[in-house]
């Protein structure tokens, strides 16, 4: 088996599967506290970074315990600047 098959992922921030188009990246990373709903259904507060923008997404990266780093594109509002 696979290291990630025996893993669960319901506690990771859902993501879109596909980089969107007409992403940019930021000049500099931004320190962010991101709030979303993870594959498990619940809900988790992050600190971590933006480091892209999208229409109507955020780039998110942040550590996540057991998993390294995780990165996920968001909406905007699920992140406030720190």
């Amino acid at each position: 088996m696979i290291e990630s098959e025996a893993r669960s992922f319901t506690g990771l921030i859902e993501h879109h599967d596909a980089t969107p188009r007409g992403q940019k990246r930021l000049p500099a990373a931004v320190s962010a506290r991101c709030t979303a709903r993870t594959y498990g259904g619940d809900v988790v507060t992050l600190e971590g970074v933006v480091t892209h923008r999208a229409p109507g997404l955020l780039a998110f990266s942040a550590e996540y315990p057991g998993w390294g780093q995780w990165a996920v594109w968001v909406r905007p509002e699920c992140c406030e600047p720190l």
